[in-house]
C-alpha cells in the first residue's frame, strides 16, 4: 500500500506517458485514485490497522489537493457501518465538504453513522442549528456529550416563538412550517423518559437512563427559571417583554403549547421503573402535586385544565400507593370533569371519571350523579343505577345514551323492564309504566317495530297511548305500527331478545283491530282478505264487513260473508255493489276525458267483485261442498249482474264527446270478465247437474234488462260467445300443432328404439344373473368371454344368446334393468324418458281434457 501510494503521487508518475492521449486532451485518471482509496481501506479493515489509511494516505490526497476524492470514497464505508470510528480531523473535513456543497441532508446522514466521539462537537452543533437538523442535533447532544437537557432548551425556544405567533394570528392551531419542529420535544421526552435513545429507540444503560430522567424532571418541573448549562450557561426564560416569570415555568409552557401531548408523555413515563427508585426526590406524587398547583392558578385554558384533570383521574387509581390525594381534591376533579363544556372530550372525561370512581367514592353522590346526568356520562349512570336497582333511572339512562345503536338500546331496555317486573312481583310498577309511557315518542322515532314488540311484551295497555303519540304525524305511521302488532312478520334466525317476541292478534283490543282494517283498506287493500283470514278467531264480522264496505274493499266484504256461510246473500250483495259501481263508471264517463282517469278505480272494483264471485261459485261447485242454493241459480245470478253492468254502460247515451274510447276499453275488460266466468262455468258443467243451454236461455231473456230494446242482449252475447269461440279455435290450433310435433317425436323415438333392440346390448357379466347359466353356447365359455372385448357383443349372433331378463315398468317411467344389467353405450327407451319429461305431452293432455269437456257441455 505504501509503494502504491508513493508511486501514484510521485513526480515520475505525473510526467510519464500515462496521461497522454491521441487527441492531446489528456486522460482522466480519477478512477485510479478512487480505486487506491477503496483498496487501501479494505486492506486496512482486514488488517485492523488504520494508521496508514487515516494518516499517510489522507495526507497524500490532502497534499495533492484532491482530498475530496478520498473523503467521498471513505464515506461509503462509513454509511454501510464498516467504519464507525474516524479521526475527528477527517470527520470535520467530511462534514465541511457537504456543508460547502449545500447538502445539509448528507451532513445529517454522516452524523448519524459516525460514532459521536469522532465528531467535532462545535461544528456539528453549529451546522445542525443553522440547517435545523433537529434529530441530528439531539443525537449530538445526547450521544456525544450526554446532555439530555440542552435539546429541551433548544426546542423550548421554538415553542416560545410558536406561542407568540399564535397570539399574533389569534389561531391556536396554525403554526409556520419552520416552527413545527417544536413538536419534536414530545417524541424526545417519550423516548428518554422510557429509557431509550432518540430517535432510534435503542435501550439506554440503566444508570445513564436514570440520570437523564432525573435531569429532565428536575429541569421541566423546576419551580423557577434555571441556568443551563449549569457551568457558564444562561438563564432560560419563558416570558417575553420582561414580564415576571411564573412558577414552574417550563411545565407551564409545555401545557400552554400542547397539554394533551405533554400529559401523554407523562402517562407513558409513569410506567417506568425509575419511580420505584427512592434514592432521588422525583416521584409521581411530586409531579401530580405540581400539576394541581398549576391548575389552581387559573391561567390555563379550560381545555388544558380538562386534560390535566383527566390525567390525574386516570393515574390516581392506577398508582394508589404512590399518588395519594385528599378526598376534597378528588371530589373537585370529578366535579371539574363533569362540568366541562367541551363536547369533544366528553368520552375521555367519562372514561377518566370511571377510573377515578373505581378508587374513590364521592361523599355527595346525589350531587355527583346530577352533574353526570348534565354531562351525559350515561355509562357511569347505567352502572350506578343498576347497582342501586333504580330501574326507572336506568331505563332513562339507556334511552338517552347516544353511543348506543338502536338494536343495542332496545336490548338494554328490554333487560331493564324484565328486571323491573321480576322485582315487582311480575308486574310492571307504576313508576316504570309512567317512564315507559313518557319515552314512547322517542322509542317510536328510533325503531317503530321494536317499540311495538316491547310494548306488547310488557304492557299491551299502552298500545293506544303509542297510537295517540303517532296521531299527530300521519296515518301511515299508525298503519305501520298496527301492522307490526296485528300482522307480524315471520321470525328470523339471529334476532335479538326484543324481536323474538311475537304479538298475538287475538289479545289486541277490538277497536285497534278495526282501526287496522280501516287503514289496511286504505294503504294495502289487496292484503285485507289475508289479514281477516289470520284474525278470524277474534273478529266482529259484521263490524269488519261494514268497515270494508265503507272503505270500498268490496272483495273483502264478499269473502267475509262467504266465510260466515252467507252464500245466497253474498251474490245479492255482489249484485248491489256492481250496480252501484256501474253507476260510478257511467258518471265518470259523463265527464271530460281529463277526468277519465277516475274510471280506473271503480273498474278495478268491478273486476275484483267479479273474480271474487267466480271464486265463490267454484268453491260451492266443488264435489265436497254443500251448496245452500242451486248451483245453476248461483252462476245465473253472477252472470246476470255482470251482463247488467255491460248492458248499462254500452247503452248509455249521455257520454262526453271524448269518452267513447274510454267506454270501449271498459267494455273490453268487462266482456273479458264475463268470458272468464263462462269458461269457469264450462269447466264444472260437465260434472255437475247444471245445464249450459238452460243457463244461456235464462240469460238471453230480454226481460232481465230493463229498458233495453230487442236485440241488445243478443248482441252482447254474440260478442262474448264469438270471443270464447275464437279462444277455443286458438286452443284447437295449438292442439293440432302440438299433436304434429309429438307424433313426429314419437316416430323418431320408436324408430331409434327398434334399431337398438335388434342390435342388442353389452352385458356386464358372462352368466345370466337370474338363472346363472352361460350366455354363450359352445367353446366360448366364461374364460373365453373374460378375455374378449366388450365391443364384440353387439355383433354376436342372437342365436348364441341363451337368456336375457328384463323387468319392464309402467309407461310413465323409463324402463328399469336389473342392477347388474347396466347399458353403458345405449340410451335405452329414450321415448319414455322424453315423453315423461316433455312439457308438450302435458300441454296436449291438458287441452284434450279441456276441449272434451267443452264439447260435451255444448252438446
Amino acid at each position: 500500500m505504501v509503494a502504491s501510494a508513493h508511486y501514484s503521487f510521485s513526480e515520475d508518475r505525473m510526467t510519464d506517458g500515462t496521461h497522454v492521449s491521441l487527441d492531446g486532451r489528456g486522460v482522466d485518471r480519477t478512477s485510479v485514485f478512487e480505486g487506491l482509496v477503496v483498496t487501501c481501506a479494505r486492506a486496512c479493515i482486514v488488517l485492523s490497522n488504520y494508521d496508514f489509511l487515516f494518516e499517510d494516505l489522507f495526507q497524500y490526497f490532502d497534499d495533492a489537493g484532491i482530498s475530496g476524492i478520498y473523503l467521498e470514497q471513505l464515506e461509503a464505508f462509513v454509511l454501510d457501518g464498516t467504519l464507525r470510528f474516524v479521526p475527528p480531523r477527517i470527520t470535520q473535513r467530511l462534514v465541511a465538504l457537504h456543508d460547502d456543497g449545500g447538502r445539509p441532508d448528507l451532513v445529517e446522514r454522516v452524523i448519524w453513522h459516525i460514532d459521536p466521539t469522532c465528531l467535532d462537537i462545535n461544528q456539528a452543533i453549529h451546522l445542525c442549528q443553522t440547517h435545523q437538523l433537529w434529530d441530528a442535533l439531539i443525537y449530538v447532544y445526547t450521544r456525544a456529550i450526554h446532555d439530555y437537557v440542552s435539546p429541551i432548551v433548544e426546542l423550548l425556544s421554538l415553542i416560545r416563538k410558536t406561542l407568540v405567533f399564535r397570539q399574533c394570528t389569534e389561531n391556536a392551531y396554525e403554526t409556520p412550517s419552520d416552527l413545527k419542529f417544536a413538536y419534536k420535544i414530545f417524541p424526545y421526552l417519550i423516548n428518554v423518559l422510557s429509557g431509550q435513545t432518540y430517535p432510534s429507540g435503542e435501550p439506554l444503560d440503566t444508570d445513564e437512563a436514570h440520570l437523564a430522567m432525573k435531569d429532565i424532571y428536575d429541569f421541566i418541573f423546576s419551580g423557577r427559571t434555571t441556568v443551563w448549562p449549569a457551568q457558564g450557561g444562561s438563564l432560560i426564560l419563558t416570558s417575553d417583554d420582561g414580564r415576571v416569570e411564573p412558577t414552574y415555568p417550563y411545565a407551564r409552557l409545555l401545557l400552554h403549547f400542547d397539554a394533551e401531548s405533554f400529559l401523554h408523555c407523562l402517562d407513558i413515563a409513569f410506567e417506568n421503573s425509575f419511580f420505584s427508585d427512592e434514592s432521588h426526590s422525583v416521584s409521581r406524587l411530586w409531579i401530580v402535586t405540581i400539576l394541581l398547583d398549576i391548575v389552581s392558578d387559573g391561567d390555563l385554558t379550560p381545555i388544558d385544565t380538562t386534560f390535566v384533570n383527566i390525567f390525574i383521574a386516570r393515574n390516581v387509581p392506577k398508582y394508589p400507593q404512590y399518588i395519594m390525594q385528599p378526598p376534597t381534591v378528588l371530589q373537585n376533579v370529578l366535579i371539574s370533569l363533569a362540568t366541562s363544556m367541551d363536547a369533544s372530550t366528553r368520552e375521555d372525561r367519562q372514561l377518566a371519571a370511571e377510573y377515578l370512581l373505581s378508587a374513590y367514592t364521592p361523599h355527595d353522590s346525589i350531587l355527583i350523579m346530577r352533574l353526570f346526568e348534565d354531562a351525559g356520562f350515561y355509562r357511569i349512570l347505567q352502572r350506578w343505577h343498576r347497582q342501586e336497582r333504580q330501574w326507572s333511572q336506568l331505563f332513562t339512562a339507556f334511552l338517552q345514551d347516544p353511543s348506543l345503536e338502536p338494536v343495542e338500546m332496545f336490548r338494554c331496555i328490554f333487560e331493564v323492564l324484565a328486571l323491573s317486573v321480576r322485582d315487582n312481583h311480575m308486574v310492571l310498577s307504576e313508576a316504570m309504566l309512567q317512564t315507559l309511557s313518557n319515552a314512547l315518542p322517542t322509542l317510536l322515532e328510533t325503531d317503530l317495530r321494536s317499540t311495538v314488540l316491547l310494548v306488547d311484551n310488557f304492557t299491551p295497555t299502552l298500545h293506544q297511548v303509542a297510537l295517540d303519540a303517532l296521531e299527530s304525524r300521519n296515518d301511515e305511521k299508525r298503519y305501520e305500527y298496527l301492522a307490526h302488532l296485528l300482522d307480524p312478520q315471520p321470525q328470523l334466525d339471529g334476532e335479538d331478545s326484543v324481536l323474538r317476541h311475537r304479538p298475538v292478534p287475538s289479545r289486541v283490543d277490538k277497536s285497534l283491530q278495526q282501526l287496522f282494517i280501516t287503514l289496511r283498506c286504505r294503504y294495502a287493500p289487496s292484503d285485507v282478505i289475508d289479514t281477516l283470514e289470520r284474525m278470524q278467531d277474534n273478529v266482529d264480522w259484521s263490524t269488519m264487513e261494514q268497515i270494508c264496505e265503507d272503505n270500498q274493499a268490496y272483495g273483502a266484504v264478499l269473502w267475509a260473508m262467504n266465510h260466515r256461510g252467507l252464500t245466497p246473500k253474498v251474490l245479492i250483495k255482489a249484485e248491489t255493489f256492481e250496480k252501484q259501481i256501474t253507476q260510478e263508471v257511467i258518471d265518470a264517463l259523463m265527464t271530460s276525458i281529463s277526468d277519465a282517469i277516475n274510471i280506473s278505480k271503480p273498474l278495478d272494483s268491478l273486476l275484483e267483485i267479479g273474480h271474487r264471485g267466480i271464486a265463490i261459485c267454484l268453491e260451492q261447485s266443488s264435489p265436497s261442498a254443500s251448496p245452500k242454493m242451486p248451483l245453476e241459480d248461483m252462476w245465473f245470478q253472477l252472470l246476470r249482474s255482470q251482463l247488467h253492468s255491460i248492458h248499462s254502460i254500452s247503452t248509455f247515451q249521455g257520454l262526453a264527446d271524448d269518452a267513447h274510447v274510454a267506454r270501449v276499453n271498459v267494455l273490453l275488460k268487462l266482456r273479458g270478465l264475463v268470458q272468464e266466468t263462462f269458461t269457469s262455468f264450462v269447466t264444472i258443467s260437465s260434472t255437475q247437474a247444471v245445464s249450459f243451454p238452460r243457463l244461456f236461455k235464462r240469460l238471453v231473456d230480454s226481460g232481465l234488462y230493463t229498458g233495453s230494446s230487442s236485440g241488445i242482449p243478443y248482441t252482447e252475447f254474440r260478442t262474448i260467445l264469438t270471443g270464447m269461440l275464437e279462444s277455443y279455435r286458438t286452443d284447437e290450433d295449438m292442439l293440432a300443432i302440438s299433436q304434429h310435433l309429438l307424433s313426429r317425436d314419437v316416430f323418431d323415438t320408436v324408430e331409434e328404439y327398434a334399431k337398438e333392440k335388434t342390435k342388442g346390448w353389452s352385458a356386464h357379466h358372462d352368466v345370466c344373473m337370474s338363472c346363472h347359466k352361460p350366455l354363450l353356447q359352445g367353446d366360448a365359455g366364461p374364460s373365453t368371454y373374460a378375455h374378449s372385448e366388450r365391443a364384440s357383443w353387439p355383433n354376436a349372433s342372437m342365436s348364441n344368446v341363451i337368456c336375457a331378463r328384463i323387468r319392464s315398468s309402467s309407461l310413465s317411467s323409463s324402463l328399469e334393468l336389473e342392477d347388474d344389467w347396466k347399458i353403458p353405450n345405449v340410451d335405452f327407451f329414450p321415448f319414455f324418458r322424453r315423453l315423461r319429461d316433455s312439457s308438450v305431452f302435458f300441454i296436449v293432455v291438458r287441452y284434450w281434457i279441456y276441449l272434451t269437456g267443452v264439447k260435451k257441455s255444448c252438446a
